[in-house]
This record gives C-alpha cells, structure tokens and sequence, in this order.
C-alpha cells in the first residue's frame, strides 16, 4: 500500500513537468508582477499546492492552506512547496496572474499527458472533443472583468416585485475529449461580457486549432445548436477539421429542410436501431436515419456548402410497469423525440457505420455528464465565488480544470469493473480524493523514498 501511494505522489509529480523541455515544470515562466521585496513563496510554490489542494477536492483557500499543513516531509521536497501558506497568498496570487498564461498552462498539461502515451483515443473512430459553455462563478459583485451582468426581479409570497437585485455571472466555453475515457479538458475561453458565445468560439477555436495544427487531439467538434451557424462551421470546414451540430430553432430554414427529408413516419425503416438502454427510470431505445440530400442547403441566410450530411435520431422511451425486473421486465412506450443534425462528413471522405455516427451523437453529452456534472456536485464550481479581487475566479477556474483532468486519470486509469447492464464501473470520486489525500499526507520510510526515486528529477 505505502509503495502503492508513492508511485502515486511520482506520478503527480510527473504531471507538473514538461516532457519537451527537461527540468521545466508546468508552472515555470509566469510573469511575477510583485515587488521583489516581500516574496516569501514563489508563483510555482503556490500553484503547486493550490493544484495539490484542488485534487483533494480542498475547493476554498482556507482548504488549500489546511492541505499545505497535512503535507508529508518528503512530498514538500517533492514539489518544493511549504507547509505554511496562507490563504490570502492563494487569493493574492491568483489575483494578479495573467489569465492567458493559466489557459495555455491547461494546453502544456494535456499535451503533455499525450507525449507520454498516456492518452488513447479508443472510444470513437475519430479524435472527437466537445464544445459547450458553463457559468463557472456568480454573485452579487463583479468577480472578473469578463464578469456578466443581469438584474433579476426579487417577488413576495404574492408574486408582487419587491426589488431587483444586480447579479453578475462568469461564463466560460470549454473544449473537453470526448473520444479518450478519461473526458479531459483541452481548453477553456472566457466569454466577455461584451460579447456572445458565439464570438467567443470564434476566439477559442482560432487558438485552439493553432495549437492543435495536425489534429493530434481534435478532428471532429461536437456541439449544440448555438454554435450551429455559418461562419463557425466554415472556420472548421476551411481548417480541415470536422463538425457535427444540433439543428434546432435557430437555423428554422435548415431545421425546416432536415424535417423534410428525414422526419421519421409510421413505415420508416432505420438505417441503425439500437438494443435498450438503461438510464435512471427510463429504458431507450435509439433509432438513426442520415442522407446526403441536405448538402449545399439552400436558405433565406446561407447557402450551405459547409454541410455534407443530414443525420437524424429518434429517441424511445419506455418505463416499466409490474413488478418484473430485468429481461424480464414489462416495458410500454413512454414518448418519442427527434433530433436532427448537421456534418461535413460523408462516406466518400471518412466511411463510418451508422452504429458508429450514433455514437458520436451520443457521445457529445459527455462533457456535461462527465465533466460539468462532476465540477458541480464534487467542487461546488457553480455555487460559490471565492475571490472577487483581479482575475483570481477565473484563474482559479484553470487550476480546477487542472486538478480535475488529473483526477479523471487516476480514477479512469485501469480496466474498470462491468455493471449487470454492461456500463463500467469506476473509481468513485471520494475515493479518488481520499486516495490522493493520504499519497499526500503518508509518511514514506527511506527505504521507499530510495527504492521508488520519489526525489530523483
């Protein structure tokens, strides 16, 4: 066990090193903007173990500073952190970062993990990632300059207005893989407060795709239907790349031509039907339908030449009546929904089963099941802010992203048990930060420091 937590502090420690540039650890180079006199930790020290903290889900300063104090000798020496950090270094420093340098910061992290092999697109056909936007922080006070601002209507008992109240938001868009198990976070852009979403993935997307020239992490982009329009999906088309949406209201001219050429009917025989699928109370069972006719779609804004394919998928719902439980269960239709979607890709240039174009429909809500649900009920990312001084929110937003990529490999990180239904079994996330808790705060006897290197660079 003691061998067990060791290798575990190594490998964390790995994590903060640059494979590319010997001796460098992640936080190297940031731009320090204090005065040199009063510079008691330096920006790597106190990164370090704000990151350390995170991964023991410690999500406030005062946590981050309880998790300095519980650090075993040799893992101090480890990280070159010290045990007596104070909570208002944590906020201080964050405040004063610049936050492009953490964003790029979160880039080296994944690249790095890539570089070591120790990501493996096995998931999906292609190197697939997922756009979506989450509010990462919100308050009464401005908590960053991309902070948004609203008012909002505070009623009595009887619906009457008694005041309104100003509130402010901090949105975010993040990139998350989608096609490796362990759902890591590629990338992450502030949404100004001046602009949309849709301007901001213009923005992450530009960045993204110059650090990511060969397609090493992203060849396909997933998202919903807010970022379905021309100029995003050219950007994509012009770079290479892949694209698959979600036709909704938005586009009404396109959504009305995909209804027309692959609304489901009574006789409709799908090109794929899926087996039933548990989730919570409900059994699903999926259905797929695609056709080449919606290229080049013709409407009052645009012509379409981005679009290569219309895909379809109806949705079956059934719940279960008796007593009867598994196979055996007495299932009755609950409700059907269709959903339609646009790519361009096609058979000529990348052949994929339909099984297979399901699954990379599917695949898209994993950003919010995998990554935006577990931020929220494991860090509470949506429920406090910590800090309403600088950028030290957002920031802090990166180092989270951080902590929670480094989780996902140590919780996904070997072949996981199989439920009766088939799905996997993980690592849970308590265990995973009570794991990392105590590889941090163990006493580790000479013998293992030698024999494990934990101290050799």
């Amino acid at each position: 066990m003691i061998r067990k937590r060791a290798r575990l502090c190594k490998w964390l420690a790995r994590s903060l090193r640059l494979p590319w540039e010997k001796g460098t650890t992640l936080f190297d180079g940031l731009t320090d903007w204090r005065q040199a006199r009063g510079k008691r930790w330096s920006l790597e020290q106190v990164l370090s173990l704000a990151f350390l903290a995170l991964c023991t889900c410690a999500v406030s300063f005062r946590g981050m500073e309880e998790v300095g104090y519980g650090l075993g000798s040799v893992v101090q020496t480890m990280f070159g952190v010290g045990a007596s950090i104070s909570d208002n270094t944590f906020g201080r420093v964050l405040a004063g970062l610049r936050w492009q340098d953490m964003q790029i910061r979160l880039w080296w992290q994944v690249r790095a993990l890539r570089e070591r092999h120790q990501l493996v697109h096995d998931q999906l056909p292609l190197k697939t990632a997922a756009l979506d936007g989450k509010t990462v922080a919100s308050g009464k006070e401005p908590m960053s300059w991309f902070a948004q601002k609203s008012e909002h209507d505070v009623k009595d008992k009887d619906g009457n207005v008694v005041r309104t109240e100003v509130r402010y938001k901090l949105h975010v868009l993040r990139i998350v893989c989608t096609s490796v198990r362990q759902k890591l976070c590629l990338w992450q852009h502030p949404v100004s407060s001046k602009n949309n979403e849709q301007s901001g993935a213009r923005d992450l997307l530009k960045d993204l795709f110059r650090l990511d020239k060969a397609g090493e992490l992203v060849q396909l982009l997933t998202f919903d239907a807010m970022f379905l329009f021309y100029e995003l999906t050219e950007m994509i088309h012009d770079d290479g790349r892949y694209f698959l949406g979600r036709i909704k209201d938005n586009q009404p001219g396109l959504l009305k031509e995909a209804e027309r050429l692959l609304l489901p009917r009574m006789d409709s025989v799908p090109e794929y039907e899926s087996g039933l699928v548990k989730d919570h109370k409900f059994w699903k069972r999926y259905r797929f339908w695609r056709t080449p006719d919606l290229a080049g779609c013709v409407t009052s804004e645009h012509t379409w030449n981005t679009i290569r394919e219309g895909w379809c998928v109806e949705v079956i719902r059934y719940t279960r009546i008796g007593k009867r439980r598994g196979q055996k269960a007495e299932l009755v239709e609950s409700d059907r929904k269709v959903g339609y979607f646009a790519t361009n890709l096609h058979s000529a240039a990348y052949p994929l089963s339909a099984a297979q174009c399901l699954e990379l429909v599917l695949s898209h809500w994993s950003i919010e099941d995998d990554c935006f649900n577990a931020l929220d009920v494991q860090w509470k990312e949506d429920t406090h802010t910590y800090s309403t001084t600088g950028e030290a929110t957002l920031n802090r937003a990166f180092l989270l992203m951080m902590a929670y990529n480094a989780c996902q490999m140590v919780r996904r990180d070997k072949d996981p048990k199989k439920r009766w239904d088939g799905k996997q079994v993980w690592k849970t996330w308590k265990d995973t930060f009570e794991t990392i808790l105590l590889a941090l705060k163990a006493y580790y006897p000479p013998l293992i420091v030698r024999s494990e290197r934990m101290l050799a660079t």
